[in-house]
């Protein structure tokens, strides 16, 4: 008798832990998504432009170049904590 409660009190205590970790990769998600409009992930005229042209640009934003990226890897991330705290809660 002891071992199921046990056994129930950490599951109940996993589940919470488990919906606490999907809010906040939620809301992580949700945060970076509103991010991501303030940074470029590509030269303004795309596929269009030069190489030299997309190089000029680069050399002049490489800060919120590479922070559009690291935006993007996080917000990625996140997504796939959300995902998986959602499977693990659907077992």
């Amino acid at each position: 008798m002891q071992t199921s409660t046990s056994n129930t009190t950490i599951d109940s205590s996993f589940d919470r832990s488990l919906s606490q970790f999907g809010f906040v990769t939620a809301i992580l998600c949700i945060l970076t998504g509103f991010a991501a409009a303030l940074f470029p992930l590509d030269a303004p005229a795309g596929v269009d432009a030069t190489d030299a042209e997309r190089l000029v640009w680069l050399a002049e934003n490489m800060g919120s170049f590479v922070a559009g990226w690291v935006n993007q890897i996080i917000a990625m991330l996140s997504l796939s904590g959300f995902f998986l705290a959602i499977a693990l809660l659907a077992r």
